[in-house]
């Protein structure tokens, strides 16, 4: 069965309910395979500008302060028999996106506002990205992504982050690792994470301060876990991932978690 993406709607990029713009939708459908799980598809591109571009005018006198604002993805309008209301609003937050009179509006964060200047000719040197997207669907499971980035003008980097959202179909359910693990699984699974970071050589912390992190996916050959930038390591080794493959994890799953895993259990 094809899973359907519903046209998105026009996009109002909202600042503390200020008016920034109009976004149009590209009126681009997309099909993914899965079952009776239904998605709305949604877009904007906008600008908008520094909330205090004056004083940092006084300090860099060629400042633009315009950045370039993209919104994009698909949310989930129905799963079945289940309620998706805590799983759209989660991920709306985590894209800073909101539902306004049946409308998706983009929301700008406080550092920035609405620009009144003529911007349609002016190239803004900042950037801001966020972006929903599948990325694994099976009959027992979706798995969402919420990536977020940001680049100031000026900086010499842009700072990013990737967020996985891990969806039970058959309990309508977001689920977290004591769903997936038995009582005392960091015990059991923080060696093997900390040996896979060890070995890569690049480490920021000491061992010790090591800790199993929340975000995960589970994929096709197993459970991920991801950090964020800086947390273990620096920046140039992007956000560090360490994949547990189901065969290695079935001591230490739930009922629950080897359904998910797609593995055998009594």
């Amino acid at each position: 069965m094809s899973l359907m993406i519903k046209p998105c709607h026009p996009v109002v990029l909202m600042l503390a309910g200020v008016l920034v713009g109009l976004g149009s939708c590209n009126g681009d459908k997309e099909s993914v395979r899965g079952d009776g799980m239904t998605f709305e598809s949604f877009i904007y591109n906008g600008k908008a500008q520094d909330a205090d571009l004056d004083s940092i005018r006084m300090e860099l006198e060629d400042y633009s302060g315009l950045w370039d604002i993209k919104s994009e993805g698909v949310l989930p309008l129905s799963a079945g028999k289940h309620d998706v209301t805590a799983l759209r609003d989660t991920l709306m937050r985590l894209a800073s996106v909101q539902n306004v009179d049946d409308k998706i509006q983009a929301c700008l964060p406080p550092t920035l506002s609405a620009t009144t200047e003529a911007t349609d000719s002016v190239n803004a040197e900042s950037l801001l990205i966020n972006r929903v997207s599948v990325n694994l669907m099976t009959p027992q499971l979706l798995v969402m992504q919420v990536f977020n980035y940001s680049y100031s003008e000026g900086a010499a980097h842009g700072n990013y982050s990737t967020t996985y959202i891990n969806y039970d179909m058959e309990s309508g359910k977001i689920l977290t690792l004591p769903d997936i693990f038995v009582a005392g699984y960091e015990r059991m699974l923080l060696p093997k994470v900390v040996k896979q970071l060890i070995e890569r050589g690049d480490l920021i912390v000491e061992e010790e301060e090591i800790m199993i992190p929340q975000n995960f996916r589970v994929t096709e050959d197993g459970i991920e876990f991801v950090y964020s930038l800086y947390s273990v390591a620096p920046y140039s080794s992007g956000e560090p991932r360490v994949l547990l493959y189901s065969g290695d994890l079935e001591d230490v799953l739930t009922p629950l978690g080897k359904t998910v895993m797609e593995l055998p259990y009594e």
